[in-house]
């Protein structure tokens, strides 16, 4: 059986997220190399995880806008003639995820008081908020 339909199993979250930026990012990859990535071996496990990550993704930016300007960051104002956004507005959407990711955590990082999170744990912490918010992988 698949591990995101057995009861309480535990998903890796780096490969999932590792998958689908191998996918959206390099045109040669396609959904069973995905599934590979992602520790399956059948692409509709991959299929699962990216169509919520596709409905998901503009909920992700703006929740991590948010909590990049609550620790006190600035975001500079995109330009609305973005070619990229408009040819392809996926790879432009993961693109600014990505970057507020690093964006976040290095604020976070320059605040006293706060501990430190190894970038090995990013995906692990950002998808822990982003569950909290109901906005998570999961069902």
């Amino acid at each position: 059986m698949p591990g995101f339909l057995v009861p309480y199993s535990i998903i890796p979250i780096e490969p999932i997220f590792e998958a689908a930026n191998k996918y959206i990012t390099e045109s040669e990859t396609n959904q069973q190399s995905a599934a590979f990535t992602m520790c399956c071996e059948n692409p509709l496990s991959f299929r699962l995880h990216f169509s919520r990550i596709k409905e998901l993704l503009p909920e992700w930016i703006a929740l991590l806008v948010q909590m990049f300007i609550d620790l006190g960051g600035k975001i500079m104002e995109g330009n609305i003639k973005n070619i990229e956004f408009y040819e392809q507005p996926l790879q432009a959407e993961w693109k600014r995820f990505m970057h507020l990711i690093m964006d976040y955590f290095s604020q976070h990082q320059k605040l006293p008081n706060l501990e430190i999170i190894k970038r090995d744990f990013y995906y692990q912490y950002i998808h822990a908020v982003l569950s909290i918010n109901r906005m998570g992988l999961g069902p």
